[in-house]
């Protein structure tokens, strides 16, 4: 099988091998038993390394597990044949009482691994038949499931095994997508479909893998979870800057700057950090003194935490106490139903325009994001880096094509 933890940043790598270290020797001072996890335990998490990854195995997290078990073990090979578990498993099993729906949550969340460096997740289950199996028609049962953690009637992998029962089966899901539901896709909003296991920042967290049958109660094991990663070329992302040659920055503002970091490997455009120069003074607030000019600079790390630095020039301004400006002076709008808003160039800064929002009435836009025919109030706000806001108010009003000699299309000017 293939180690799971060789390609990981080598802080987390060292930190897994101990605990994997110390779990195995409590196993095997044991006398090779896994620690299991009843009903009647105080016991909240089953810890252990190996086969399933570095991660913490429990019979139900709040707000990650849909089904949850009773009875949870992790088997070694020894006493999964003494407890007639069937042939084909490559090393420990989880097990668990028989059921009808089943599920064992697996959190990765403490091993700090993105998912940007992973190829694929492996999940091996066994599946035992039922008498309710339905295997004909529209709906096909039993299915193994991972459902979205924050939202678990949604699932992320619906996977039929109706007619693969009674034998053991290898589940993979991909960063293009594959065995991972449209649904799933949608609610992540991401290219990279493995984001629907992990927080914002790409990290995996805890999920849960389950069967859910029609009807009928069997056993459920699982055998391994496999993180397959890529390999590690050693090169953090690329880096381009697209501002000025030097960067006007006011002191105390948020520093916002025109850049990209790329990485190719990943297919996926990583965050950026800020840090000033080593030597440059520092006031209270975290900025040198004004007018100081020096080098700012920009650092972006992949998912391996290969780290990329960029310097460019910049020189630290008087604070900001200018308010952003709308580009437009009228306060009321007319323009024919159905029209989409415009907002590009609605606002503009003397220095960097952070946001620029719009508050609709709720009944004023349709689904497809066209203005209904009425009147409306529309709060608009544009706050600049430097936390100054400007805010206006605008009455919209929207009529038939018939209604206006000539309409104005909504915040069409440049800035």
């Amino acid at each position: 099988m293939k180690n799971t933890v060789g390609l990981m940043n080598k802080k987390t790598a060292k930190a897994v091998a101990l605990l994997t270290a110390i779990i195995l020797a409590f196993v095997a001072f044991c006398g090779g038993r896994g620690t299991a996890l009843a009903d009647d335990t105080e016991k909240t998490e089953l810890p252990y390394g190996g086969e399933f990854g570095p991660s913490t195995i429990s019979n139900k997290i709040k707000g990650v597990s849909a089904y949850s078990c009773s009875r949870l073990k992790v088997l070694t090979p020894e006493e999964a044949a003494e407890q007639n578990v069937p042939d084909g498993y490559k090393g420990h099993v989880v097990t668990m009482s028989p059921g009808g729906n089943l599920g064992v949550a697996f959190d990765f969340s403490e091993a700090n691994i993105s998912v940007h460096t992973l190829k694929s997740i492996s999940i091996r289950v066994y599946v035992e038949s039922t008498d309710g199996d339905i295997t004909e028609g529209d709906s096909h049962y039993p299915e193994v499931r991972i459902v979205y953690p924050g939202a678990t009637d949604h699932q992320i992998v619906k996977y039929d095994v109706s007619s693969r029962t009674d034998r053991w089966n290898t589940i993979v899901i991909y960063p293009d997508g594959t065995n991972i539901t449209n649904d799933a896709k949608r609610m992540c909003g991401a290219d990279n479909a493995l984001m629907t296991l992990a927080n914002e920042e790409g990290i995996l967290q805890a999920f849960e893998v389950s069967v859910r049958r029609s009807a009928g109660t069997g056993n459920f094991y699982i055998d391994f979870i496999s993180l397959n990663f890529m390999d590690d070329t050693h090169k953090g992302p690329d880096i381009t800057y697209n501002g000025p040659e030097v960067m006007q920055i006011p002191k105390g503002s948020k520093i916002v700057v025109d850049a990209v970091a790329d990485d190719f490997d990943e297919k996926r455009i990583c965050p950026i950090t800020y840090e000033w120069e080593k030597g440059v003074a520092l006031d209270e607030d975290g900025f040198p003194a004004a007018g100081t000019k020096c080098k700012l600079i920009l650092k972006s790390a992949d998912g391996f935490g290969n780290i990329t630095e960029k310097a460019i020039n910049a020189e630290v301004m008087p604070p900001d106490k200018t308010p952003p400006r709308f580009n437009f002076e009228t306060d009321t709008i007319k323009c024919v139903a159905g029209t989409v808003p415009q907002t590009v160039g609605a606002a503009g800064d003397d220095t960097i325009l952070m946001s620029v929002s719009y508050e609709w009435p709720e009944d004023a836009i349709d689904r497809l994001g066209r203005i209904n025919e009425g009147t409306f109030e529309v709060k608009a706000k544009a706050e600049d880096t430097s936390g100054n806001v400007t805010e206006k108010v605008i009455k919209v009003i929207a009529g038939g094509a018939d209604t206006f000699e000539g309409f104005t299309v909504i915040y069409d000017k440049k800035g």
